[in-house]
């Protein structure tokens, strides 16, 4: 099977970490002042980049000394699973996660959300729970 005919099969999709169905996955992000931050972003595309719906980002563990806001938005993909790199360096519409702190707090805290991506595209349903360790500085 030539290159392009395993494209046509295989679709890419974008995750910022983490490669396994079912994942839960934690990390740590230092967070400045008050600034809103950018702690997450999910998307799936096809092999020609385009988006194959939109994750569905759920909080499942609010932060305690901040906000958590979802949105759509264009993402840069940058680690695709599902085979080729035709699509890497390209933006797909796709779920953001930011978390803003509460005026002068500084401090650690958390947030957990659920990620289920759509029933089309690599991820097929694919679902993953992320925990963000948040340092406010």
């Amino acid at each position: 099977m030539g290159r392009a005919a395993f494209l046509g099969y295989c679709a890419v999709s974008l995750l910022l970490f983490g490669h396994e169905a079912q994942t839960q996955e934690i990390r740590t992000v230092a967070v400045h002042g008050s600034t809103e931050t950018r702690i997450g972003r999910h998307a799936s595309a096809d092999n020609n980049c385009y988006p194959r719906g939109i994750p569905h980002v759920s909080t499942a563990k609010k932060p305690l000394h901040g906000s958590v806001d979802v949105r759509v938005e264009n993402v840069k993909m940058d680690n695709i699973i599902g085979g080729g790199t035709f699509c890497l360096g390209r933006t797909v519409e796709g779920t953001v996660v930011y978390f803003k702190p509460m005026p002068g707090y500084h401090g650690p805290d958390s947030v957990s959300y659920h990620v289920e991506y759509p029933s089309r595209g690599s991820y097929r349903g694919r679902v993953e729970d992320r925990t963000v360790n948040i340092s406010v500085q």
